[in-house]
């Protein structure tokens, strides 16, 4: 059976033409459940396969990512930078970024206020530390956020988009 799969993969290498370490090459999701890496396992003769997935429900083992927590980011970090993956596709939430949730600030108290959007800044500034990590190795990464969020506003972010390594497509 091993034989057969390896006979199967260098067929999808050669029908590819990608080398060896290329169809070994992984790609991460942070903050998402499997789905690119899911599909990426349903289609033949890829050069990409899927890699961990940073789910803040839960991860391969049943245990939930908390990425308010530093042991949870560094865990998650740590890991990352063993995989090395090719590509992390980061979907960090929205939340208080979104304009359809600024119309219910008004419904909530200052320290609420406060409380939820240091927890988003914690949380899409880690996706922002991962994506700086992918560059420094010579990697990639693809981060989803809606067009309209403010989070494409923040000085980091504007720093990040400026860099000539990354490029942007609004979809």
């Amino acid at each position: 059976r091993m034989a057969r799969e390896a006979s199967r993969l260098y067929e999808c290498l050669l029908i590819a033409g990608v080398s060896h370490g290329d169809v070994e090459a992984k790609v991460i999701e942070l903050y998402s459940r499997p789905r690119v890496s899911a599909t990426l396992a349903t289609l033949p003769c890829m050069s990409l396969a899927g890699g961990s997935t940073f789910d803040l429900r839960q991860d391969e083992n049943g245990r939930r990512w908390d990425f308010r927590l530093a042991a949870d980011r560094d865990r998650a970090r740590r890991r990352i930078l063993q995989e090395k993956p090719f590509l992390v596709v980061g979907c960090p939430p929205c939340t208080e970024f979104s304009s359809v949730q600024a119309l219910n600030y008004a419904r909530l108290s200052d320290e609420e206020q406060q409380r939820r959007w240091a927890e988003a800044c914690v949380l899409f500034g880690f996706a922002l530390q991962i994506y700086r990590l992918q560059l420094a190795g010579g990697r990639r990464f693809l981060h989803e956020h809606p067009a309209g969020a403010s989070s494409w506003q923040l000085a980091e972010v504007e720093r990040l988009r400026a860099d000539p390594r990354v490029g942007d497509v609004a979809g």
